[in-house]
């Protein structure tokens, strides 16, 4: 067998709709977003790009901000009517990669966190932010956000399956000892 490459970093995605500008045959035009993360964006519209295409998009994360532009790479996902236009940010365009970070932060991550606060009953929203606290190295935060949900949903296997994965990785380092045995807790 062959080497695989590495794999691209996963960034956990957001649903967030902006406005999107372009160019598209030498007009502006623009779409809006499904979704967001800090590495791509998934838009409404398809018509106007081709795989592999390289953009320029200018990005309404605020009305009263001006738009962010950003670089990337088309990427058409699925099929038909289900084809999904992703846009992959281009690295080396480090200031504005970090505004978007700074905007998921302040308004996508602020809104997941409000809403667990009132009630940790959905495991795919506590699963996506503490997946966003581990791609931002706040793991101790993922750890701890496992926990309370486990308490609050302990038949909820997901969590449970979370909670595991992230006491294991933690096991690794200095407080293993206890970490395993409140592993083994869980898994009883």
């Amino acid at each position: 067998g062959g080497q695989q490459e590495a794999a691209a970093p996963a960034f956990v995605r957001f649903s967030a709709m902006l406005r999107v500008d372009y160019e598209a045959d030498g007009r502006s035009t623009f779409a809006h977003s499904t979704h967001l993360s800090a590495g791509e964006i998934f838009l409404r519209s398809s018509k106007d790009f081709t795989e592999g295409q390289a953009v320029e998009l200018k990005i309404s994360l605020a009305a009263k901000d001006k738009p962010l532009n950003l670089a990337g790479t088309v990427e058409l996902r699925g099929e038909g009517n289900a084809t999904a236009t992703v846009v992959t940010f281009a690295p080396g365009q480090d200031a504005s990669l970090r505004q978007l970070r700074k905007y998921i932060e302040a308004h996508l991550v602020t809104k997941l966190e409000e809403s667990l606060a009132r009630s940790l009953r959905s495991p795919e929203r506590v699963l996506d932010l503490a997946a966003y606290y581990s791609e931002v190295e706040r793991d101790g935060d993922a750890l701890a956000l496992c926990r309370k949900a486990w308490q609050a949903n302990p038949q909820s296997l997901l969590i449970c399956e979370a909670l595991a994965q992230r006491l294991v990785d933690h096991a690794h380092g200095e407080d293993g000892a206890s970490l395993l045995a409140e592993l083994t807790q869980v898994l009883e």
